[in-house]
């Protein structure tokens, strides 16, 4: 939700949304360009 207000906020444009359930995963996709992602610390 803290990161849906920010985006709101701040006027960013989002065409799509994926949810990841893998921190793996998610790092992945960021590697290959796919996206952003706000993780938390491990």
């Amino acid at each position: 939700m803290t990161m849906e207000r920010f985006i709101e906020r701040k006027q960013i444009r989002v065409t799509k949304k994926v949810k990841l359930t893998s921190n793996g995963v998610v790092k992945q996709a960021v590697v290959a360009g796919l996206g952003y992602s706000i993780m938390p610390p491990e």
